[in-house]
């Protein structure tokens, strides 16, 4: 995994990598590190994420209505992992 936390002066970085993606499920490895030295701080190898969204088949817009979806999952995504974190600690 790559992040760019260093670049902005974070002093901690926090990195996802998904797997497995199907449209009910994602799974990731998500891991909270120190920038400068790579320490890891918290790391969850099996994050499981699960949500339905729907995207329909028939609609003209169909692109438009994933792109939708895609950003809702990700927004979704990213405050269970901060949730998760926070009660890690």
């Amino acid at each position: 995994m790559h992040s760019s936390a260093g670049r902005y002066g974070a002093d901690r970085q926090l990195l996802a990598m998904a797997s497995g993606l199907d449209p009910s499920r994602y799974r990731a490895r998500v891991v909270l590190a120190q920038a400068a030295t790579d320490k890891i701080l918290w790391e969850d190898d099996h994050f499981l994420f699960k949500r339905q969204y729907d995207v329909p088949e028939t609609s003209i817009a169909f692109v438009d209505q994933e792109i939708i979806a895609i950003d809702e999952v990700a927004t979704d995504f990213a405050k269970t992992v901060v949730t998760s974190l926070l009660e890690g600690f």
